[in-house]
């Protein structure tokens, strides 16, 4: 049993990695940048690309009873990085720990909503100001937040959950220090869109993806130009940002 999943975790990721590539290939394709001639050639720059843009995954393992306090640690450590980021809103909160959760498939609750801004979590945006000030990590006032005296805790709590990701942590918050709240929600719901569509078992689609994230709510075409998705989604592309069908399909909004 132990060879058959081993064996089926190397065809998941061969099939990450060729959806990865025909991203990647569609989207030069699509801007007229990708010489037909020379295809081959192509093909092993953006494999070396993806490979080089790769960070190890490893799927944790996180009892049921430690998953609300596992997701109260990333928040923190998110909250600890980003504190004095001028462009850290609660939408970019929410929007780095849906990412953060999803890109080392770490199960800790899920519990995701359609909001307006994006895939949006209330019971834990709801709470989590007051917790982090429970563990006297930090205090939030006029949404900001301040180093509390225990907040040097957080990271043995973190290395302890999630050290074994720090790498891809590590990269996607280093891509996304200092970008802006609309950039993140950009990306965000671009990630749970396509991902919902991995879960339906829908072939990668670009023109679909489009179509569903300017549907996502009214916000998105009031905020967003077709060219700002493009550029989104390019992103995700060169930086291997890429969803793998992990969790469930995204809630419609809560009540």
């Amino acid at each position: 049993m132990e060879k058959i999943e081993d064996l089926r975790l190397q065809y998941q990721d061969s099939l990450f990695e060729l959806q990865n590539m025909y991203g990647i290939l569609s989207q030069k394709a699509f801007k007229g940048e990708l010489n037909l001639t020379n295809v081959k050639r192509e093909l092993k720059q953006t494999i070396a690309t993806s490979a080089s843009n790769k960070a190890e995954k490893i799927i944790l393992n996180i009892p049921e009873n430690k998953k609300a306090f596992a997701k109260q640690v990333l928040g923190g450590k998110i909250v600890s990085l980003f504190k004095d980021d001028k462009n850290f809103t609660h939408i970019k909160f929410q929007k780095l720990q849906y990412l953060a959760e999803n890109c080392i498939e770490a199960d800790l609750n899920w519990n995701y909503y359609r909001q307006s801004a994006g895939p949006y979590d209330p019971k834990f945006m709801n709470t989590v100001a007051n917790r982090l000030k429970a563990l006297k990590w930090f205090e939030e006032k006029k949404y900001k937040f301040y180093s509390l005296e225990k907040n040097t805790q957080i990271d043995g709590y973190y290395n302890n959950y999630f050290g074994q990701n720090n790498q891809v942590l590590n990269q996607l918050f280093d891509l996304l220090k200092n970008a802006s709240e609309k950039f993140c929600e950009a990306i965000a719901t671009i990630y749970a869109v396509w991902n919902n569509h991995i879960i339906l078992k829908q072939q990668f689609n670009k023109e679909k993806i489009k179509h569903d994230f300017f549907k996502w709510s009214t916000r998105k075409d009031i905020v967003f130009n077709d060219d700002e998705f493009e550029k989104a989604l390019a992103w995700m592309n060169k930086n291997n940002i890429i969803p793998t069908g992990f969790g469930q399909l995204i809630k419609e909004k809560a009540k």
